[in-house]
């Protein structure tokens, strides 16, 4: 009898633990995935804010090159911070399918982050050469290094964000809720509905 009960009492304790288990890892599961959104969501606000000064600043057509300097050296400030946010989410997530997302995600960046950085030199070189300080021909040498590294940057980043459409056409449900999210679009499949720049060329005053 006593081992009967014994038994009986067992059953009970691994059915009590399997409950708490299962309900502490739904809570769990439940938090990662706030926490997911509220990543992208701030990480897109950030994303956003670059996007839209760069559209600003090409719609113009024209600008100093020390106004470009500026705004470039704070597109690069705003991508640094947008990977650390990313980074800090991906190596605390129990989920696996954030945390390869977010990897893509953070590589787009990095890569996008590098295309910016390309720039500055040749916009350094320019205000040499309006201060007489470098000739025409050292400055063209110049703007055709940043154009190489620029254009092999762009395929680069436009092959990580063919990566992450992939990656969620498999994950449809991880689509779903980045479209819910209504984020920046190199965050989902969908694609951007503003008008992009305006100018293909920037130029100098």
């Amino acid at each position: 009898m006593n081992k009967k009960k014994l038994a009986i009492g067992v059953v009970i304790v691994v059915i009590l633990a399997a409950g708490i288990i299962y309900a502490t890892s739904s809570y769990l599961d439940e938090q990662d995935r706030k926490q997911f959104n509220q990543t992208i969501q701030l990480a897109s606000t950030i994303e956003n804010i670059s996007d839209i000064a760069h559209v600003k600043k090409w719609d113009k057509g024209t600008i100093k090159v020390e106004d470009d300097i500026t705004s470039t050296e704070e597109e690069i400030k705003n991508t640094t911070d947008e990977i650390k946010v990313l980074e800090e989410f991906k190596n605390s997530t129990r989920n696996e399918t954030y945390r390869q997302y977010l990897e893509i995600q953070i590589d787009r960046l990095t890569v996008e982050k590098r295309y910016e950085e390309a720039y500055i030199p040749y916009m350094h070189a320019y205000q040499k050469y309006k201060k007489g300080e470098m000739s025409l021909s050292n400055l063209n040498s110049q703007k055709n290094s940043s154009s190489i590294q620029v254009d092999e940057l762009v395929k680069q980043s436009n092959q990580k964000k063919t990566d992450a459409i992939n990656f969620l056409e498999k994950h449809p449900d991880l689509n779903k809720t980045l479209v819910d999210l209504k984020i920046d679009e190199d965050f989902n499949t969908l694609e951007w509905g503003g008008d992009g720049d305006k100018n293909s060329v920037l130029y100098y005053v």
